[in-house]
């Protein structure tokens, strides 16, 4: 029993002395730099830290880059309370946010100079929701809001919602912690630098990854289960949409479901996505579809990074040019 106390303890001293040498070493690796989101008290919803810069970094080597917050917690250098009504808005959760791009790669960036119009980026990890609490916060600060944006993930937006907005801006409930792999995995990635250089290099060997990918340690986005949404969970989300189209003059640009091109579900990814689009228009919201223009090409994955169902700067610029042509219509 000493001697495997002894052990035990000799394994405790040297992991926390690797995971401090990588953190002296490699501080690009330090999880402490890393963005983290905060229910903000006068929104009620995430955003991030107001006036602060944070890195976002994938381990499977996707994207490194650099997220900075301005002082009301968007990732936007303009500030919002100075908008007007004759600038466009663009709200969303991730991939309006740029998610594993730069700033100025992101589609609202890139929409500025295609439309000749000042673009304000109100996103955030968040959904339905999150966004009606987003788009009231920035309207307190000032922001005369009208031609509006929604980018509306086709995987995580289309949920059964209530039938009128949250007003309450207290904090969630406090949910009991998830004791699973991946719940250890994500754990790990947010508080442990060595835990992260350890897995990029395992990305960065393909026979390894693939070992991995074998015995379940790593999960492909192609074997991730999405399922088909329900009619009530369709119905729900355009009921909401509908709302916030009777007091903007509102364009739904849809992010088309990376699983469409890839992976075992394509025929309930297709019929999603054909089901959301038909509840749209019959209510005559104007849609955007960016899912022709990736697919012309016949390499619609290019868009996307190879380990990250997010859009990278490629198919955010495809994306802008896209959107630009229909808010012609809006000025």
């Amino acid at each position: 029993m000493i001697r495997i106390a002894i052990f035990c303890a000799a394994c405790v001293v040297a992991l926390f002395a690797a995971e401090w040498s990588v953190r002296l070493a490699l501080p690009a690796y330090d999880p402490a730099g890393q963005i983290v989101w905060r229910i903000h008290p006068v929104a009620g919803t995430v955003l991030g830290e107001p006036n602060t810069t944070a890195r976002q970094i994938k381990n499977s080597g996707d994207y490194d880059v650099t997220i900075a917050f301005n002082r009301h917690g968007f990732r936007d250098m303009q500030d919002i309370s100075f908008g007007t009504r004759d600038d466009v808005y663009v709200l969303g959760d991730s991939f309006a946010f740029g998610w594993g791009v730069e700033a100025e790669e992101r589609f609202s960036n890139k929409l500025a100079p295609l439309t000749g119009r000042r673009v304000f980026n109100v996103a955030a990890s968040v959904n339905m929701d999150g966004y009606e609490k987003l788009l009231a916060y920035a309207e307190s600060l000032g922001a005369e809001i009208q031609t509006l944006v929604l980018a509306l993930n086709l995987i995580d937006d289309i949920n059964v919602y209530r039938e009128t907005p949250a007003i309450a801006t207290s904090p969630p409930a406090t949910t009991p912690p998830e004791y699973t792999l991946m719940a250890l995995k994500v754990f790990l990635l947010r508080e442990s630098a060595l835990y992260f250089l350890l897995t990029q290099s395992v990305n960065n060997v393909d026979w390894l990854r693939a070992t991995m990918i074998r015995l379940g340690l790593i999960q492909t986005l192609g074997e991730a289960p999405l399922g088909a949404p329900s009619a009530e969970a369709i119905e729900s989300t355009v009921s909401r949409i509908a709302l916030l189209d009777h007091r903007y003059d509102l364009t739904v640009m849809l992010i088309p479901s990376r699983a469409l091109w890839l992976g075992k579900e394509r025929g309930i990814a297709a019929n999603t996505h054909r089901r959301v689009t038909a509840a749209l228009t019959k209510r005559g919201i104007r849609v955007v579809d960016p899912r022709l223009g990736f697919e012309a090409g016949r390499k619609p994955l290019q868009y996307h990074f190879r380990n990250d169902g997010h859009w990278n700067p490629a198919g955010h610029g495809l994306a802008a040019a896209i959107l630009a042509e229909s808010l012609k219509d809006t000025q």
